[in-house]
């Protein structure tokens, strides 16, 4: 009986004018619900003319019109089914906010691991807005499917997952892809993010699963935490968009696993312990990567900039002001304009469009060679006309 209640269920819904309405309120242009629209229109002109009368007899039979219909019925499957696997949705919104980056179209073309996109929840429930990108992945790539799943109907689905402590909510993700899997929580795909109209940020949390299906591991980044650190989500966004795996870590209670990628400090407050700083200096020995984001002084991380001279990067002292001609707004509103420089992150950063926040305040670096085997990457760089100073009233 569930079964025929659902099956009868999704039958109203895919032949409601209203749901498919709803895309265009969205900004997608459905071409099966452009079809629908006017095939609907002439089965009910046709009908009209049928009940008209010419000389006492009706124009077209009862079994005419029951052809009508079946036809309409075809035909919309047919557009339904085609656009399905084509994924003939226009996206008219601005930002394309419902299409994929050039990028990931790319790492589709050879992507070649069978892997189902499962959504939590039933297709009435589901948010069409998620579903829309999803839709562009299964288009794309004939190895990608995507499919629905009602814990309510079917519970086996969720048990091994619960077993593992997860729990399982409405539009929350579960890509599969042979004996691997990954969870993604719909509050990771909906929410305040940063360039896009609609709130969605569903392209890099998939695209970024996926890649971790491939090869021999998976990459994993690090944001160390307990030195009142600050959140960088565009920053996290990049490396989610090459595949990594991004997590906290409390370096100063626990070592640094030894399948890491990259360590990220991302703007401390307060100092690292000599065996937190011990522990990143073993770790980039062993070749790994350490990332620094500062914006001011070494006020309160003495022992960390301390490091950071010893590898050649001198933190000075004061702040760094541009020449007037360089000043947005009037200063000293903002001081410093910085430039990107070109690297495997902020090229990232700049084909996604990500905003760049001026900070009113910023440190001079040095980068000195000191004689270590250490390559050093700098993420952003003032003018050549910039200056420094300690005097900012």
């Amino acid at each position: 009986a569930a079964v025929t209640s659902g099956s009868l269920q999704s039958a109203l819904l895919w032949l409601s004018p209203t749901t498919r309405f709803d895309d265009f309120g969205r900004g997608v242009l459905d071409i099966s619900a452009l079809v629908y629209y006017i095939s609907i229109i002439a089965v009910f002109a046709f009908l009209t003319v049928t009940a008209l009368k010419r000389g006492g007899k009706r124009l077209v039979t009862a079994a005419g019109v029951v052809v009508t219909i079946a036809v309409f019925v075809l035909v919309n499957v047919f557009m339904t089914l085609l656009v399905n696997r084509t994924g003939l949705k226009l996206d008219l919104t601005v930002n394309k906010v419902y299409d994929l980056s050039d990028k990931s179209y790319d790492y589709l073309k050879s992507y070649d691991k069978d892997t189902t996109i499962y959504v939590i929840g039933d297709k009435a429930s589901q948010d069409m807005e998620i579903r829309y990108v999803l839709d562009r992945y299964a288009a794309a790539n004939g190895h990608i499917k995507i499919e629905n799943i009602d814990p309510a109907k079917d519970p086996s689905f969720g048990l091994d997952y619960a077993a593992k402590g997860d729990v399982l909510d409405n539009n929350d993700l579960v890509i599969v892809s042979g004996e691997r899997s990954k969870i993604i929580e719909s509050e990771a795909l909906i929410g305040d993010i940063a360039g896009s109209d609609t709130g969605i940020d569903v392209e890099s949390e998939v695209t970024s699963a996926l890649m971790s299906f491939e090869g021999d591991g998976i990459k994993r980044a690090y944001f160390t935490t307990g030195h009142k650190e600050s959140k960088f989500p565009a920053a996290e966004d990049a490396l989610k968009d090459d595949g990594y795996e991004v997590a906290e870590l409390d370096i100063e209670n626990a070592d640094i696993p030894s399948d890491t990628d990259v360590i990220i400090a991302a703007h401390p407050m307060s100092d690292f312990s000599d065996t937190a700083i011990k522990r990143i200096d073993d770790y980039i020995k062993s070749g790994g990567a350490f990332e620094v984001y500062l914006d001011t002084e070494c006020t309160d991380i003495d022992e960390l900039c301390a490091y950071l001279a010893l590898n050649g990067i001198a933190v000075g002292e004061g702040g760094i002001i541009e020449s007037s001609d360089h000043v947005m707004g009037e200063a000293p509103n903002i001081l410093f304009v910085a430039d990107y420089d070109s690297n495997d992150v902020t090229d990232k950063l700049i084909a996604k469009n990500k905003p760049v926040l001026y900070p009113t305040y910023a440190v001079p670096l040095e980068i000195k060679d000191v004689g270590k085997a250490t390559d050093i990457n700098t993420f952003l760089r003032s003018s050549e006309v910039s200056g420094v100073t300690t005097d900012f009233k």
